[in-house]
């Protein structure tokens, strides 16, 4: 018998598989390796068996995530299409605007605030020489409410605010 035909026992194939003796006989009855008697084992045939055994598992799983990674791509290519016209949808009805719009917006905010807060004393001041103390600070008040007015107000009515605030005095 040349050592291509060597049978070994089960203990054997255990050993060189990694495995327990069970499971060689579980591989024998269940998943078809080849058995050459009651106990004995052509060792070139199993070890065949084995190996081919194992490219097939590696190939299954190989196959299985490249499925997972090509479906969890495509839902994530799913979920990017409809987050985008979520947003266009937001965009035409308004709810949503660029932030470079935004930027704009709020630049101009604020050097209406700025303006506003700034012209106060000047608008003011011929009327508070004659106030008592809270009297001079409802003025003061009302002067800071019609600057924060202003700063409320939506795009294109801050002009007509400071015409507003112009005329109160």
């Amino acid at each position: 018998m040349s050592r291509r035909d060597e049978l070994v026992k089960v203990s054997r194939l255990a050993s060189l598989f990694g495995c327990s003796e069970r499971q060689v006989q579980l591989f024998a009855s269940r998943d078809g390796m080849p058995k050459a008697k009651h106990g004995l084992y052509h060792l070139d045939e199993c070890v065949r068996w084995r190996i081919a055994t194992l490219e097939s598992q590696i190939a299954e799983k190989s196959q299985a995530a490249a499925e997972l990674t090509l479906e969890r791509e495509q839902t994530r290519r799913t979920k990017a299409e409809a987050d985008l016209k979520e947003l266009d949808l937001k965009e035409r009805k308004g709810e949503l605007i660029p932030i470079f719009a935004y930027r704009d917006l709020m630049a101009s905010k604020i050097a209406t605030a700025r303006q506003q807060l700034l012209n106060l004393p000047s608008r003011i001041a011929h009327m508070l020489a004659h106030l008592d103390t809270p009297a001079l600070k409802a003025k003061l008040r009302d002067g800071i409410h019609e600057a924060l007015t202003a700063l409320s107000l939506p795009e294109g009515e801050n002009d007509n605010a400071a015409d507003i605030a112009g005329s109160a005095d």
